[in-house]
């Protein structure tokens, strides 16, 4: 505006055209176009990370409402439980009486006394698992420095 006494005149300013650099004319349109695409380069990855969200919600629905399904009708009820017998374990005792070892594994056993078992088969697992068993003071060095040779 300028000022020309009291009154006020309106210069028109000519619009500023923007150019290219290869000085062709760029349109408002071509301006809001570009914006556009801006948007939308940026919504892109939004929306994908949105439905693969939604797909991983409802893939996690259909398997928890799967299993949930299946472990209520194989779950055992309270009166089965309460007549579940109980098994032993097994102890490993030396022969002092001292208990070594006791194994906790439900399998298909036999209690028996160790008078019942055959000398055999007494002798056959000693034999199988040291063969030594009577003769090292309970320490078998030679096995001890052929482990320590294999690994």
């Amino acid at each position: 505006m300028k000022r020309n006494g009291n009154r006020y005149w309106l210069v028109s300013r000519r619009r500023r055209r923007r150019t290219r650099p290869n000085g062709n004319l760029v349109t408002q349109g071509a301006i809001a176009g570009s914006f556009g695409a801006l948007a939308l380069a940026l919504a892109t990855p939004l929306i994908i990370a949105l439905v693969m969200l939604v797909a991983g919600g409802v893939t996690a629905g259909v398997v928890y409402a799967s299993l949930a399904d299946e472990l209520q009708t194989n779950l055992a009820t309270l009166e089965a439980l309460g007549q579940r017998q109980v098994f032993q374990s097994t102890k490993i005792y030396d022969r002092n009486g001292r208990l070594l070892n006791e194994v906790f594994d439900e399998g298909r056993r036999t209690r028996v006394k160790l008078s019942e078992v055959p000398v055999h088969m007494r002798q056959a697992t000693i034999a199988v698992e040291d063969d030594t068993f009577y003769t090292n003071p309970g320490v078998d060095v030679a096995g001890i420095i052929r482990s320590a040779w294999r690994l």
